[in-house]
């Protein structure tokens, strides 16, 4: 028994340091370092009136009433430890000063007793050797007793008054401090009583096994409920029990047929193998577990995956059930997006060291964060978590490198904190939406490819029946030139006749192209030149609206892609750009290197925007905002043609937009014939 007190005295020294180190701005940390202290040195004391004790016994000299007196002393400042804990806990923001002031009563009181030790009718040696206590010892039992009901009533006074993570840390040290005083006060005063000093001895171990429970629940990063905690070591305990007990029993019926001890292995094997059969069936049957509520939620999100709905009402049907599901304020799906991950309005850069903090780590909470080792990452981290109000956030596929979405979701609205099981549960049911929203973005885009298909069809034969129709007016017109007076009637509407044909022959050509079946053809392309022709190209269209191009290229190397298609796009989305835009605006056209065989390629402009109900459907074919006019003109058919370009360099397009300042237009290419060929063909 010495060899084990000391062990616990020098583990519990470890461990509270340990605590310490994990996080020493935290006020809960340095007070459980502080009750760590105490603990220890009253465990020291308990073995030197150990060592003291058996040297009386063995007829040697030994100052048993020292270690007496200095174990009772020690203990004095147990109650204001504990104090010292629950304030730290209640008022983490002022570093731990008004926790310190808060408990300085009990300091007061732990001095009183530590002075009571002291007296000569505390404890005294009889002539047998044999300690005894008396009226003082009865006064600081007393005192103490008290003391101790009035720490429980206000722990649980202070615990209804919190929520949160507060409540929540509260509820552990009631449930340790209060379990560990009573079973203390009940074996110390039977085994005073009875003289059984195994009983005093006994006490030490409930006393660190609480300790050790306590700081488990302060310290560990991963945050369990009190309650739920109970309710799980109860079960196990209460299985184990009944198998225990079965145990006995089948081997008294086996004794019978064969030797006790062949009886005791027999029954311990069949009853020990249903251990784990009888844990699991009760666990579902009394719902201890987070079986229940994984199939409850793995069936809702099934449910909303068989509605008819593409990925972005999907989503946002995901979101609503997270929302829903966690009683939270608001959920986020977020999705990988060039250099970032976005979702529902925020967005976490690629390139911060949060991101990669989390991805070593695979989720995080801001209460996990406070009990982890601060490093610069998961500052960056924290801050994101609180700029943006989170509660959690998780990668998918949990602990990849390079997750496809993040699932963050917002504080709770009873301020409780995101438990380790509700995280599990979180991880397990994001993979299960990443998978459905990966197919319906693949059922989406079959979908997209047959609608493109049948209206380039349309498109097809229609400017095939334009085009024949408009020949002979055509012809007409170019033979009729001239005749007419200037300033006439007939002057005036042949001009007019002359502009609608050009305009519904440049409709043709859009549309002819946009049905053809392009086959790139892949070369070196200098993006340097190619940058100069879009700027011939769109030159009249800028100076006509009173509009500044200007071009950026930081990308040296040489692009493997089809020159002409691309132009072609860029061409058309500065033309975009220059007719979104008003006079003395700017028009931007720049290129750069994203990850390692991509290129990045991006429009810029300062115009009005686009409205972020249509935004997702300006790819669509003949979608347009243009108004027609004169001057401004649209078919919808230019970024479509773009959108078709881009897929058959196996790339991406996206838009961004904020209404009132202006449109970005991204585009991302493979660079190299090795990059081209890798990817899957485009869609025919």
């Amino acid at each position: 028994m010495p060899f084990v007190t000391l062990a616990a005295a020098l583990l519990c020294l470890a461990i509270g340091f340990s605590v310490l180190l994990a996080n020493p701005r935290r006020p809960s940390n340095r007070a459980f370092t502080v009750f760590s202290l105490i603990l220890a040195a009253w465990l020291i004391c308990v073995l030197g009136a150990m060592i003291a004790s058996s040297a009386l016994a063995r007829g040697e000299d030994a100052d048993l009433m020292f270690w007496t007196r200095a174990n009772a002393v020690v203990a004095s400042f147990a109650a204001w430890g504990i104090w010292l804990l629950k304030f730290a806990i209640v008022f983490p923001e002022d570093n731990g000063k008004k926790a310190l002031r808060k408990a300085m009563p009990v300091l007061g009181i732990g001095i009183f007793l530590a002075g009571i030790c002291f007296s000569s009718s505390f404890a005294f040696l009889g002539s047998d050797s044999i300690l005894r206590r008396g009226l003082a010892y009865l006064a600081y039992t007393s005192i103490g007793v008290i003391l101790y009901l009035i720490t429980a009533l206000q722990v649980r006074r202070q615990l209804l008054a919190q929520s949160g993570i507060r409540r929540l840390e509260l509820q552990f040290l009631a449930l340790s401090s209060g379990i560990a005083a009573l079973t203390l006060a009940l074996l110390n005063g039977l085994g005073n009583y009875l003289q059984l000093r195994a009983l005093n001895r006994a006490s030490i171990l409930v006393v660190f096994v609480a300790y050790l429970f306590m700081a488990w629940a302060l310290a560990n990063h991963r945050i369990f409920n009190a309650r739920h905690v109970l309710a799980a070591v109860g079960h196990r305990l209460t299985v184990i029990g009944i198998l225990a007990a079965s145990a006995w029993g089948l081997s008294l019926i086996l004794g019978q047929m064969m030797t006790g001890t062949a009886a005791w292995i027999v029954s311990t094997l069949l009853c020990g193998s249903a251990v784990f059969w009888l844990d699991q069936k009760t666990r579902t049957r009394l719902g201890v577990g987070d079986e229940r509520l994984l199939v409850a939620l793995r069936s809702e999100v099934i449910a909303v995956s068989r509605q008819e709905a593409g990925s972005v009402r999907l989503t946002s049907d995901f979101e609503l059930l997270l929302t829903n599901h966690h009683r939270a304020g608001r959920a986020f799906l977020m999705s990988e997006l060039d250099d970032k991950y976005i979702g529902g309005g925020i967005e976490l850069p690629k390139t911060s060291s949060g991101l990669a903090a989390l991805c070593d780590n695979a989720w995080i909470t801001p209460e996990s964060l406070q009990r982890r080792r601060t490093t610069p990452g998961l500052e960056d981290l924290g801050a994101f978590l609180h700029e943006h109000s989170l509660g959690v956030i998780v990668t998918v596929p949990r602990g990849s490198p390079a997750p496809t979405m993040l699932v963050a979701i917002g504080t709770k609205t009873n301020e409780w904190p995101f438990t380790y099981p509700e995280v599990v549960r979180l991880q397990n049911i994001a993979e299960l939406m990443d998978s459905i929203l990966t197919r319906s973005r693949l059922t989406d885009q079959a979908a997209m490819q047959a609608r493109m298909e049948h209206l380039a069809m349309m498109s097809r034969g229609l400017a095939h029946d334009l085009k024949n129709l408009i020949t002979p007016v055509s012809s007409f017109l170019v033979h009729t030139d001239g005749h007419y007076p200037a300033g006439s009637a007939e002057a005036e509407v042949h001009a007019a006749a002359r502009r609608s044909m050009r305009i519904m022959t440049d409709y043709l050509r859009e549309a002819l192209f946009f049905s053809e079946r392009l086959q790139p053809k892949f070369e070196n392309v200098d993006l340097a030149q190619l940058f100069q022709r879009v700027r011939e190209v769109t030159a009249a269209r800028a100076a006509g609206r009173g509009i500044a191009l200007a071009t950026e290229q930081g990308f040296p190397h040489p692009v493997t892609a089809d020159g002409v298609l691309v132009q072609r796009m860029l061409a058309n989305l500065v033309c975009n750009a220059i007719d979104a835009s008003t006079s003395g605006q700017k028009v931007g056209l720049a290129a750069g290197a994203t990850r390692p065989g991509w290129l990045r390629l991006q429009v810029t402009d300062e115009g009005g925007g686009i409205a972020a109900e249509i935004i997702d459907r300006i790819f669509d074919p003949y979608f347009t905002t243009k108004e027609f006019g004169e001057d401004v003109r649209g078919f919808g058919l230019g970024l479509t043609i773009s959108q078709k370009i881009v897929h058959l360099h196996r790339g991406t397009i996206a838009a961004k937009s904020e209404p009132g300042r202006g449109t970005v237009i991204t585009v991302e290419i493979p660079t190299t014939p090795a990059a081209v060929t890798a990817l899957p063909a485009p869609p025919s």
